[in-house]
């Protein structure tokens, strides 16, 4: 265990957000039922009402936000600033950096227990890509968000192998969670890794988490982010040309007219999301299913803590009885 002496962690997810209101709040409400105890937030900017949910949980005092104007997506700089807040206004014990579309989801109790009873002090975890349905350039979130990449395809070559095929089938590099007991670790471009990294410290795999990621949710947003992104990772310097290469591309393809083909390339027909689960590369996962298993999980935990606040009473009751009769 990292830390004999608290019995309980803290939890804390930072968030980075752009023009996200269709799922920001789902992303709180998720991760809040899995473990997270609070959430520092940085606002990119936003022009549509993404700003405005996050401070709604600001007030509600469980939230931290951060407003940054910046047009040039320096997203390893940002998250390293919000960590460092979450270890020294907050006393995390416990950080991970989260985008919007990404929900982390332990398959048993929660976030916090597997990397907090290792001796770990970094785990890696794996990315899940959900598929958009083809409907003919009318895809809606979260209703047509249904095929999950569970056997993704290997590559020496990743960005040469997406070119042709959709990017989302491949496997994707993994994310970091990670405790702070020897200090704030700083994240890549991305979060893909901690680059303060040394022989003192500890990095496993997760065998409990994955992150579902849902990177489409419909073609106007898909075209507004590749515009936004496009535009702000031109302006980043620090980025080497293989850094973001995806957003290079797709901002290309729309300066050349092209951005249709590539929107067709990462979405998915019936037919051949069927014959994908036939092969075991896909399965059924609806984000609607994720949202049901987060109401079931708070149930339970509302539950659990009904039966503890009974048990205290009759605890406390059994000796103000015994106390009474001396």
């Amino acid at each position: 265990m990292n830390n004999l002496s608290r019995q309980q962690p803290k939890l804390i997810m930072t968030l980075l957000a752009r023009d996200e209101e269709d799922i920001i709040k789902h992303n709180i409400e998720f991760h809040l039922a899995h473990g997270v105890d609070f959430i520092i937030a940085t606002d990119n900017g936003s022009i549509d009402k993404t700003r405005d949910i996050l401070d709604e949980y600001k007030k509600k005092g469980i939230l931290h936000l951060i407003d940054e104007p910046g047009r040039n997506k320096f997203q390893a700089a940002w998250n390293n600033r919000m960590a460092k807040i979450a270890v020294e206004k907050y006393n995390a014990d416990i950080i991970f950096h989260c985008d919007a579309d990404e929900f982390w989801c332990p398959t048993k109790e929660d976030l916090k227990t597997e990397i907090w009873n290792s001796h770990y002090d970094v785990m890696s975890v794996k990315i899940i890509n959900v598929l958009l349905e083809n409907r003919n350039g009318e895809e809606s979130f979260p209703e047509d968000a249904k095929y999950a990449v569970i056997k993704p395809l290997k590559t020496s070559n990743f960005e040469e192998d997406t070119k042709k095929q959709n990017m989302y089938f491949y496997r994707y590099g993994s994310k970091v969670i990670f405790t702070t007991g020897k200090g704030v670790f700083e994240v890549d471009q991305g979060n893909h890794s901690v680059v303060n990294f040394n022989k003192n410290i500890f990095q496993g795999r997760s065998k409990n988490v994955n992150i579902y990621h849902f990177p489409l949710r419909g073609k106007e947003r898909f075209y507004h982010k590749v515009i936004e992104s496009g535009k702000a990772v031109e302006k980043n310097t620090l980025l080497n040309k293989h850094q973001s290469f995806h957003i290079r591309r797709w901002f290309n393809a729309y300066k050349d007219g092209n951005l249709e083909g590539e929107y067709e390339k990462l979405i998915i027909t019936n037919n051949k999301a069927e014959e994908l689960i036939r092969k075991g590369m896909l399965e059924k996962l609806s984000f609607i299913n994720l949202q049901q298993k987060k109401n079931e999980i708070k149930q339970k935990q509302d539950e659990l803590y009904e039966i503890r606040n009974s048990l205290r009473w009759k605890i406390s009751d059994y000796f103000y009885k015994i106390i009474r009769r001396k």
